[in-house]
């Protein structure tokens, strides 16, 4: 089953001779095999006995608590995920110029090079936007990251590349959800408001397996580490976003799937959807991550969120072998 969503409020989650039972006043909402579940993502108003929250950190389970709007309050997290010896191969890591100059070209470049092959099938539709206006426009930015001297001036570039993908991608969605630019904490309109959501998701999926393979999610190596910040799922999320959120989003908002009234204001001006479409973005989001890829030839590829775990594999092995190159980021064919 992979990561569990409890989103009702109201609900009681507890464990049942070896099984997760979710119910409400009126029924059973979710009834599964606990050795099933690898995470937890909780929401406000659902209340979890203490004899289930002890069998999930007693199996390995991390347990995280997020607001409505995807606002992280805290994370219970088991013992089994600490691995000293090979965090603190990650800190030697850190401390190497090198290495993490290197590493975070290949995310940084895979990155755009995934986004400019997920804009280029949506110029594909859209006569107003030419294919090879995107292609000329993306490859200047990647020669640029490709010769990037240091990391300060790769974020540079990066930027850059992100301000063209956004300006296009606002060029590619119906008019009632277009934007002005990225906005965040807190997200301006609802185009921003469902990306916003989805990389908060995307981000807890590598947190968890980050966690799970000993690596510490605070210790980056291309986002400076700072309190509160989880700086290494934030450099693997990198080379995600454009093909698990930016091109999922920019589906929802052209298919109908969402429609303004679907979204509410608070006093600071953030724009946020309501509970009862957020549950379905998590489905939604879900269904995208689990879905199985067809590969060349044909051939069955794994889903999405087993690559992810390979690429925290492979970091993983990167790190303890204190080599950069072990680590080949994710590029869509």
């Amino acid at each position: 089953m992979g990561t569990l969503y409890l989103t009702e409020a109201g609900s009681v989650a507890r464990r049942e001779s070896g099984r997760i039972i979710v119910t409400n006043k009126t029924q059973e909402l979710v009834n599964v095999p606990i050795n099933q579940v690898e995470a937890v993502i909780i929401f406000p108003g659902v209340h979890i006995t203490t004899s289930l929250t002890a069998s999930w950190l007693a199996q390995g389970v991390p347990v995280t608590y997020l607001s409505n709007r995807g606002t992280y309050y805290g994370r219970l997290e088991p013992l089994r995920c600490v691995n000293v010896e090979r965090q603190l191969k990650q800190v030697a890591c850190l401390n190497d110029p090198t290495f993490c100059l290197q590493l975070s070209k290949s995310i940084i470049y895979a990155k755009i090079r995934n986004t400019t092959t997920i804009l280029r099938e949506f110029a594909r539709h859209h006569d107003s936007i030419g294919y090879d206006e995107v292609s000329e426009t993306m490859n200047r930015h990647l020669q640029k990251i490709e010769h990037a001297p240091t990391i300060q001036s790769l974020i540079g570039y990066e930027g850059m590349a992100s301000k063209d993908h956004f300006s296009y991608i606002n060029r590619f969605i119906r008019s009632d959800f277009r934007f002005r630019g990225r906005s965040r904490n807190p997200p301006r309109d609802p185009f921003n408001s469902m990306l916003s959501f989805g990389y908060t998701l995307l981000l807890f999926d590598l947190y968890t397996l980050i966690a799970a393979h000993g690596l510490h999610p605070y210790f980056g190596f291309l986002h400076k580490p700072r309190n509160g910040h989880a700086a290494l799922a934030s450099d693997l999320m990198e080379e995600w976003r454009p093909i698990l959120v930016d091109a999922f989003v920019i589906h929802l908002a052209n298919r109908n799937t969402f429609h303004a009234d679907d979204f509410e204001s608070d006093q600071y001006g953030g724009v946020f959807m309501n509970r009862e479409q957020a549950k379905l973005f998590i489905r939604r989001y879900e269904e995208r991550i689990k879905r199985v890829r067809q590969g060349a030839n044909g051939l069955t590829e794994f889903n999405y969120r087993i690559h992810l775990e390979n690429q925290v594999k492979m970091l993983a092995k990167a790190v303890d072998e204190h080599d950069s190159s072990k680590y080949i980021a994710y590029r869509l064919q």
